[in-house]
C-alpha cells in the first residue's frame, strides 16, 4: 500500500516541512510526499532532496489566471489556505493511480506509525479532524471551525471529489483570515461537509493532530522510546505557534507551553533538516524569525 500526503510549504516553514517528511519516512515503507513550494528558495533546496518519495512542485506550475487574480488580492496566508484545496484537487486528478491523498501543515510531527488511521477510515470518502478544543478556549469553535483544516484527507472517488470541488470553489470565492460572515479562511467549511456530503467521518483514532489548543490536562511520556499520552501511543503532534529564531534557539507562541517530551524530539527533528538545507544552500536563513515585542513567547535551546 502507498500512502501519499501533501502539504504547503514557503522558506519560513522549509525546516519544519522536513522534519514532517523525514518523521513520515521514518514511519511508513512506501510514501509520496508532494510539496507545493511557494516561492523559488524553497523550490531550489528540495529540487535538489526529491527522490521517489519527495515531489517538490513550483508554484508557478499550478497558478492561472484565476488564481494570479486571487494572490494579487489576498495575503501569502490566506493565498496559502486557498491553495490547500488546489493542490489536492491537482494532485488527484494528475495522478489518478493515487487511491487517498491527505494534506498535512508543515507544523506537524510524527511520533509513531499512522496505519491505525487508515484502518479506522476504510471505506469512508473523506476524514476530518476534530479541533477538540481545551474546554477554556472552546468559545472560537463558533468562530472557527469544529475541525482542524491542517489534517485532512481525500479518497479518489466520487464522493471525495465531489465534496473536495465543493471546497475549492468556495475557498476560490471566499477565503481571508476573518471570521466577519460567519466563515473563517478555508477552515469554516468543513463544518458543512458532513451535511452536504456522503462519506464523511471525524478522525477518532487517539494521539492523532494533538495539538496546543487540545492538550491541556494531557500526560505526556516516554516509555519505551515512544511518546505515551494519556495511555496511548502519540501518532502526530501539531506544533501550532513554533518559530526558530536560530539554529539553536527556538520559541512558542500565543501562550503555548513547551513540553520537554514532545518538544525536545521535535526541536532535534528541525536541527537535523536545518543541517541538511545547510549542506545544500549555506547560506540559507530563511526560516529565521525575529523575537516578537509581546510577552506571549517562550524561548528554549537545543
Amino acid at each position: 500500500m502507498e500512502f501519499c500526503f501533501c502539504t504547503i510549504s514557503s522558506k519560513t516553514r522549509l525546516y519544519q516541512c522536513l522534519a514532517l517528511y523525514y518523521s513520515l519516512l521514518e514511519k511508513l515503507d512506501n510514501i509520496k510526499f508532494f510539496v507545493l513550494c511557494m516561492d523559488t528558495d524553497t523550490y531550489s533546496i528540495m529540487s535538489v532532496l526529491q527522490s521517489e518519495s519527495l515531489i517538490p512542485i513550483r508554484l508557478e506550475s499550478m497558478e492561472n489566471e484565476v488564481l494570479l487574480d486571487i494572490k494579487r488580492k489576498r495575503d501569502i496566508s490566506e493565498y496559502c489556505w486557498t491553495m490547500k484545496p488546489v493542490l489536492i484537487d491537482n494532485l488527484l486528478e494528475s495522478y489518478p493511480d493515487i487511491t487517498r491523498l491527505t494534506y498535512l501543515d508543515a507544523d506537524i510531527f510524527f511520533f509513531s506509525n499512522p496505519k491505525g488511521i487508515y484502518t479506522f477510515g476504510f471505506g469512508k470518502s473523506v476524514w476530518l479532524t476534530p479541533h477538540n478544543y481545551n474546554e477554556n478556549i472552546k468559545y472560537v469553535e463558533k468562530e472557527v471551525g469544529k475541525y482542524n483544516s491542517g489534517f485532512i484527507s481525500f479518497k479518489n472517488n466520487k464522493h471525495g471529489l465531489e465534496c473536495l470541488s465543493w471546497w475549492k470553489n468556495n475557498c476560490l470565492d471566499w477565503c481571508y483570515n476573518t471570521t466577519v460572515g460567519g466563515k473563517f479562511g478555508d477552515q469554516k467549511y468543513l463544518d458543512e461537509f458532513e451535511g452536504r456530503f456522503y462519506g464523511v467521518t471525524d478522525i477518532r483514532v487517539p494521539g492523532v493532530n494533538v495539538a496546543p489548543w487540545n492538550d491541556e490536562g494531557l500526560l505526556f511520556s516516554n516509555r519505551n522510546e515512544k511518546i505515551i499520552v494519556n495511555g496511548y501511543k502519540l501518532i502526530c503532534y501539531h506544533f501550532c505557534g513554533f518559530k526558530i529564531l536560530n539554529e539553536a534557539e527556538f520559541m512558542v507562541q500565543f501562550g503555548n507551553k513547551c513540553n520537554e517530551t514532545i518538544h525536545r524530539p521535535y526541536m532535534l527533528a528541525v536541527s537535523r533538516a536545518l543541517n541538511t538545507v545547510r549542506q545544500i544552500e549555506p547560506a540559507f536563513n530563511g526560516c529565521y524569525e525575529k523575537e516578537p515585542e509581546s510577552d506571549r513567547f517562550q524561548v528554549f535551546h537545543i
